[in-house]
This record gives C-alpha cells, structure tokens and sequence, in this order.
C-alpha cells in the first residue's frame, strides 16, 4: 500500500495514540489515556512504524522522544485529533440543547414582555445558543413561519390564518395606550375625548394588522371616521422619535410605553385619559405543524414554560 493511501485511511485512535505517545513520553501512559492496553498500543505503534517507513519515537532509558520524521507526522495528527474533538462536543452540545441556533419572532409588546426576557435566561445558562430574533408585524412573522425562516414566533392571528398548517398556543391579551408627547397640545390636559383628537397627527400599525384593527373598531363605536393624518409604522424607534418630536398621537402596548418609562421617557410622555379601555386580540405562539425542532430551540421554548405538542 503507498504510503499516502496508508495516511488517509488512518483511524483517529491510531492519531490519538501518536499524540499521546509524543505528549506524554511513556508508551505505557499514552495506552492508558487512550483506554488500550499495553500491548495493543504497542502493536499499533509498530504496524505504522512498519508501514510509513520510518521510526516514530527514539527508545531510551527515560521514555519515548520524537524523532524528525515523527514530528512532522504528530503535527498534523495533533491538528485531526483536535478537529475530530471539536466535531464531537459539537455535535454532542447540539443533542444536549446546548448549542446550535434558534430563529424566532416576535410582535414588539411580545418580544419586549416575554421573549427578550426568556432569551436573556437562556443565554445565561446556554452562552453558545446563538439566537435569532426578528421584530415585526404578525403579517411579516407569519410568512417567516410558512418560509421556515423563523422556529417559531409570537404573534397576533387573523381569521383567515387559523386555516395553515401551523400550532398555536394562546398566551396574553394587552391593553393599548394613547400616548402624545409635549408637543402635543393636548399634553397637559386631564381628560381628552376621542373626537378632540380626530385632526392630530396619528402614528399607529399599517392596515391589516390586530393593532389597527382595534383602533379602527374602537372609533367605528364611537362613530367617528378614523384620522386621515397618520403615519403607519411598526417601529419602537419611529413612534418614540414622533411622540417627542412631533404633535403625533400614538396608540402602543402596555410593554412598549414600559419600555418608554424604563428609559426615563416618562417626563416627556402622557397616557391620555380619554375613559375608554381598549385591547388588542392575544398573543399566540406559532410553530410550523410536523417539525422536527431543535433541542436549542425546545431549551427556549422550554425556558419560555412552554410544551409545543408537535
């Protein structure tokens, strides 16, 4: 057999003997690193010996040293023992939950009060989990869950949707908030009605979405047309900037104006008291039907106390 076919048909064990031998300077020692015996170590050392054509080690008094053309050869045996290691706990962690990746999604209240927080536990405990985490409308979620962009995600539900190959898992309802900035000439007054506020500026969710859908309801039983000054936007960031820069009136979750006073917003930010209580349809979790998940992605679902039958 030439030689270079001989070096690739090598067995990691014969690779790992070689490693040890050189590392640990005693045939005796490296066999019992390896889990072999003696003699067996010592018939493998002599089959590759005999069949790379050259001597290995130096036998002396105090142990085993590496010869030239041994040295050559354990450098790169070094290099496959520690990938063949790698590959290993690798795919060990991954059975175990405790690495690979998960892709999941979230509508902002949700992400804000639920994932993030689940996700911070879970990446304490499980740093090499790397995870993926997108914010948007339930609309755009729902086509990352048909594409298998997205592991799961939480989201709101149309009608319509029910119909899809998906499972879901009903999980909180929230409640909505009229919130103007200083701007906003309304800023200091205690009670606003609904119809004062029918000129201003509106930022509120693009057509179709739950959020709007609550806020179109809540004016049709007032009977009043819904603002035509709006700006539709799903950002956090877009509705922060208008409610402190401009006279826009905002309608967001309890999570999102939480988020605005834990950022020491509140001075600058008021609830308009309008005597009016108005929810937006609960959060559902949404898995794809007849997946296989992965043990990362049920560590997450698991940390969220959450039992996707699948």
């Amino acid at each position: 057999m030439a030689i270079e076919s001989y070096l690739q048909n090598l067995r990691p064990v014969q690779l790992r003997l070689l490693v040890k031998i050189a590392e640990l300077g005693k045939l005796g020692d490296a066999a019992k690193a390896c889990n072999m015996t003696v003699p067996g170590a010592s018939r493998i050392l002599k089959e590759l010996e005999h069949n790379l054509q050259t001597a290995l080690f130096e036998r002396t008094a105090f142990g085993m040293s590496v010869t030239k053309s041994g040295a050559i050869i354990i450098a790169n045996a070094k290099e496959i023992v520690s990938n063949v290691d790698h590959f290993a706990k690798t795919i060990s962690d991954f059975r175990k939950g405790v690495s690979g990746q998960v892709k999941v999604g979230a509508v902002t209240g949700a992400a804000l009060s639920i994932l993030l927080p689940a996700i911070t536990e879970l990446k304490s405990k499980h740093p090499r989990i790397q995870v993926s985490i997108d914010i948007g409308s339930s609309e755009k979620l729902l086509r990352g869950i048909e594409s298998g962009e997205l592991d799961f995600a939480y989201m709101r539900l149309r009608a319509q949707d029910y119909s899809k190959e998906l499972s879901f898992v009903p999980v909180v309802g929230e409640n909505l908030n009229f919130v103007v900035g200083r701007e906003n000439r309304f800023f200091k007054n205690e009670i606003v009605r609904l119809s004062d506020l029918i000129n201003e500026l509106w930022t509120i969710q693009a057509e179709g979405s739950p959020l709007r859908a609550s806020v179109e309801r809540m004016f049709s039983k007032s009977k009043l047309d819904l603002p035509r000054n709006l700006i539709q936007t799903d950002s956090v960031m877009a509705i922060l900037y208008l409610l402190l820069n401009s006279s826009a009136v905002a309608v967001i979750t309890d999570e999102v104006l939480d988020l605005f006073v834990s950022a020491g917003m509140d001075g600058s930010l008021r609830v308009l008291d309008m005597g009016i209580k108005v929810m937006v349809p609960q959060y559902y979790l949404v898995v794809p039907k007849n997946t296989m998940l992965s043990p990362a992605t049920q560590k997450l679902l698991n940390t969220l106390n959450l039992d996707v039958g699948n």
